[in-house]
């Protein structure tokens, strides 16, 4: 959201009043100081603060997006937004048990919460750029 205008995908079965995001530039709705609430997963109920700190230029050798630093882990997907994810915290921090365990097993193995791994956020963040898109201006 910023201000009353909604951004968001284009979806041709549901019209809840949202602007279509594709090619929109932040720079052309939102600058240093300012920010939005960003909405991850409606149903789960991820919501992001992002202040914007500064503009800097662009770098034609850099993909974009790209994020600089972080802390923590992402949660993982489908774990039941911040509320299940608190659940699964807790059930992690807690004695070895059967939930436990098939909480891992889900997982895929051990997870660290408090792991950031700033390669593994950039590669993350490409999977959803469409790479015939250009971030440059007037492109």
């Amino acid at each position: 959201d910023l201000g009353d205008v909604r951004y968001g995908m284009a979806l041709d079965d549901f019209d809840d009043g949202m602007t279509d995001d594709t090619g929109v530039r932040l720079d052309t709705i939102c600058q240093p100081g300012g920010g939005f609430i960003y909405n991850y997963d409606f149903g789960d109920g991820w919501e992001h603060v992002v202040v914007i700190e500064k503009a800097v230029a662009i770098d034609p050798g850099i993909r974009y997006p790209r994020c600089t630093a972080g802390r923590n882990a992402c949660p993982p997907e489908d774990c039941g937004g911040p509320w299940g994810y608190a659940d699964m915290l807790k059930t992690l921090a807690g004695k070895r048990n059967r939930e436990r365990a098939e909480l891992i097993e889900w997982l895929g193995g051990e997870f660290d919460p408090g792991e950031f791994d700033l390669a593994q956020a950039n590669r993350m963040m490409s999977d959803y750029v469409d790479p015939s898109v250009s971030l440059l201006a007037g492109s």
